[in-house]
């Protein structure tokens, strides 16, 4: 697995969209964005509320202002993350 990196910040631009699809009630299917960087070096960090269920997360990459190494397509990161 790669990490991600960015090679300069926009302020105000997201750096990527995190998808979490539960797999058996749409309705509780949440996203979140990794919000902009002051610098390169700062961690992809992100929170998000989930219900418990088992849920399917996607990445990808805004189309606007992001130099990233991140793919430019949705990648499905975890198939079954089970929250408690």
């Amino acid at each position: 697995m790669m990490n991600p990196t960015v090679t300069s910040c926009s302020a105000g631009y997201s750096r990527a969209t995190v998808q979490f699809t539960h797999l058996t009630d749409s309705r509780f299917s949440a996203s979140t964005s990794v919000p902009y960087c002051t610098t390169t070096a700062d961690p992809f960090d992100f929170t998000v509320s989930l219900y418990p269920g088992v849920y399917k997360v996607t990445v990808s990459k805004p189309s606007t202002r992001t130099e990233s190494n991140l793919p430019s397509w949705s990648t499905d990161v975890v198939q079954a993350l089970r929250v408690p």
